[in-house]
């Protein structure tokens, strides 16, 4: 018989994982009793005490086709948790001929107090969550009024004590004064994320990203003022303790103003800058930023800006970019280098091809999602204390995973036969940098793949090629040349 699944968690204290732990018991259930599930709905961060759950509408509108018979829920409060709702919603299966079964709470059908049961089962469902919800509301309120942390994300530059009270860790505080520094100063936010993440600064021990950067930057808690949840009309300040000034904040939400009023300017395109990340100041290290004008005629010109000392240096993009490609052309292109790589490349493939690596890469990433399974299973039955443990070991494994994930792509023996010997690598080379560099996303892989760093002042650039060095070369390294590798760095005067 066919059957469908349909889970769901509400966004107070139940993660994703609370779905994934639903379907797999729903699953083993079917496969007990011979049933073919055919359909998955999954309502995520969904409240049970309405209908209003895109998926769960999905499935009472596909219950009409006839395509399935039996509706599998975890319990019955996945299904609703408002009585009312629970029998009109079941009402409407069985006009279908669908029946509603709850894995967790069985029911005979043919005993005549089934419906009793049932009604309770759903009733004690329905208190429960307006309890709970009444519950949770009341004691945030009374944390707002102590003006103490109501939990949930712990914001970044802040900690609580053991009384709860918001007070300042002032390591963390110094990363989120960067952040607005750097956009003050002009930086995208795609610049402040591999400046921080080069630095090795941490967001509460994982890597930054853009959506981290901007919930940062659009944060009005680091000035000390915040909005009270259950009164929109009142302005706390005496909750958080500011880390940044108004007129700090103020200046960074019209950089954001700016950018979306730009972007409007019928450019379909906005300017790359593939050297972002890549270009400092051979002076003391200031990255450049990419930056954008507009003519009188409307025409976008890109730019590279930065202020070194107390002079600001500019450097048209596209002719600073064509600089470097025609020199790195120049350098790969020759048979000397050329042969140099080819050698490199076949000793690297080949060391990776006879790797274990892979295979225990392989091994650890299975072990990983077997943890990531029996977390989601415990999440259904674990209470609020618990769940918080549980949470935080299954963001750290599934940061593990992706890091493995993106590891072995390197150990990938199809991948690798492809590049066998040095003649087929030396054509992949040739290939390689005689592509269309005009075309964005072949610029962009150029520069990526080719270009470690490059130090510039006036018409003078240093640069290093991505070749016999593992990290990026650092201000320091190249300031006091301890990385004077003979196929590494180069130098190159730019056009006056």
């Amino acid at each position: 018989m066919n059957a469908v699944i349909y889970a769901r968690f509400s966004s107070y204290n139940q993660q994703e994982q609370s779905i994934e732990g639903q379907i797999r018991a729903c699953r083993e259930y079917a496969a007990r009793n011979d049933l073919t599930i055919v359909a998955e709905y999954c309502d995520r961060a969904r409240s049970g005490t309405n209908s209003n759950r895109p998926e769960f509408q999905r499935m009472l509108k596909d219950s009409e086709t006839g395509g399935f018979k039996i509706v599998l829920v975890y319990q019955y409060d996945r299904f609703a948790r408002n009585r009312r709702e629970s029998m009109n919603n079941e009402f409407l299966l069985q006009a279908n001929e669908v029946k509603l079964v709850s894995i967790n709470e069985p029911i005979d059908e043919e005993d005549s107090t089934s419906v009793i049961v049932k009604g309770m089962f759903e009733s004690i469902a329905e208190y429960y969550s307006r309890d709970l919800s009444k519950k949770v509301k009341r004691g945030m309120k009374e944390s707002i009024i102590q003006r103490k942390s109501i939990g949930g994300i712990r914001w970044l530059g802040y900690k609580t004590n053991s009384e709860m009270k918001i007070y300042i860790d002032e390591e963390e505080a110094a990363i989120v004064h960067q952040i607005f520094e750097m956009r003050i100063a002009g930086s995208k936010v795609d610049e402040i994320v591999t400046y921080l993440n080069n630095h090795g600064y941490k967001n509460k021990d994982a890597k930054f990203n853009s959506l981290s950067v901007r919930k940062i930057l659009s944060n009005e808690k680091y000035t000390g003022r915040y909005q009270n949840p259950y009164n929109p009309s009142e302005i706390i300040t005496d909750m958080f303790p500011a880390i940044i000034s108004k007129k700090e904040f103020d200046a960074v939400q019209e950089t954001f103003v700016k950018y979306r009023y730009n972007s409007c300017k019928g450019t379909k395109n906005p300017t790359n800058y593939y050297l972002s990340g890549k270009l400092f100041s051979s002076i003391d290290g200031t990255p450049f930023t990419g930056s954008s004008g507009y003519s009188s005629t409307g025409k976008k010109y890109g730019y590279y800006k930065a202020r070194v000392i107390d002079t600001v240096y500019s450097y048209a993009q596209k002719d600073l970019e064509d600089e470097i490609i025609s020199a790195v052309k120049n350098i790969v292109s020759t048979n000397t280098y050329m042969e140099y790589l080819a050698e490199k490349m076949l000793a690297e493939f080949k060391r990776r091809s006879k790797s274990e690596k892979g295979n225990s890469i392989a091994k650890k990433k299975a072990e990983i999602q077997k943890k990531i399974d029996k977390i989601g299973d415990a999440f259904i039955d674990a209470d609020k204390e618990m769940r918080v443990v549980l949470n935080k070991k299954l963001q750290d494994l599934r940061i593990e995973l992706d890091s493995l994930d993106k590891e072995s792509e390197y150990y990938d023996q199809e991948k690798l036969k492809l590049l066998s010997n040095v003649d087929l690598i030396k054509q992949f080379i040739k290939q390689f940098i005689n592509k269309d560099l005009e075309d964005p996303t072949n610029r962009k892989l150029f520069f990526k793949v080719l270009l470690n760093s490059a130090f510039i002042y006036k018409n003078h650039i240093d640069f290093y090629l991505n070749f016999d060095v593992a990290e990026q070369i650092t201000f320091d390294e190249y300031k006091n040349d301890v990385l004077q590798l003979e196929n590494v760095r180069f130098s190159n005067l730019l056009a006056e």
